[in-house]
C-alpha cells in the first residue's frame, strides 16, 4: 500500500473517529450512566477507546521500519510506553478517586484525584513534547536517517 492510500486510510479513520466523538458527548444518557455501578461510564469508555486508537499509528510505525530489531524503534518505543503509562496512570486516578477514597474530606482543596490527572496529563504532554524535540533534533542533524532507516519500500513511501 503505498503513501496515498494510507493517508486515506487514516483521514478517514480519524473522521470517524471525529464524528463518534462529537456525538458521544451530546446524547445525555451516556453522561449518567455508569459501568458496574463505579466512576467509570460509557462517555469514560468511548474516550479510552480513541486513546488506544492511537496505537495504530505506532503498529505501523513498527512495521515501516522493519520491526522490533531496528535500532530506531527500540529507542523510541519505550518513549510511547511512558507516554501511555502516565496518561494511564492520571485515568486511574481520575476513575478510581485515590486519595479522596482512603480520606475522605481531606483532599478537598489540594491533592485531590482531579489534580493529579491534571498534573499526570501535563507531565505527559510535556514529556512527549520533549520528545519530539528530541526526534525532530536528530532527524535534523542526521538528513540521511530516513533513507537509510526505512527498508526499501518500493519508493512509495517519502516521509519528507
Amino acid at each position: 500500500m503505498g503513501a496515498t492510500e494510507w493517508r486515506t486510510n487514516y483521514f478517514t479513520m480519524l473522521s470517524g473517529l471525529f464524528v463518534l466523538i462529537a456525538y458521544v458527548p451530546s446524547r445525555n444518557d451516556l453522561f449518567d450512566s455508569k459501568v458496574f455501578g463505579t466512576r467509570i461510564g460509557y462517555l469514560h469508555l468511548t474516550y479510552i477507546a480513541v486513546a488506544a486508537f492511537g496505537m495504530c499509528p505506532t503498529v505501523h510505525w513498527i512495521s515501516l521500519h522493519g520491526g522490533f530489531s531496528n535500532p530506531h524503534v527500540m529507542k523510541w518505543l519505550p518513549k510511547i510506553f511512558v507516554l501511555y503509562g502516565l496518561i494511564g496512570f492520571a485515568f486511574v486516578f481520575y476513575a478510581s478517586m485515590i486519595p479522596e477514597r482512603f480520606a475522605p474530606g481531606m483532599f478537598d482543596v489540594i491533592g485531590c484525584s482531579h489534580q493529579w490527572w491534571h498534573s499526570l496529563i501535563l507531565a505527559a504532554m510535556i514529556f512527549w513534547q520533549r520528545t519530539g524535540i528530541e526526534l525532530l533534533s536528530m532527524l535534523r542533524s542526521m538528513p540521511e536517517f530516513c533513507k537509510d532507516a526505512m527498508p526499501a519500500t518500493n519508493g512509495s513511501y517519502h516521509p519528507f
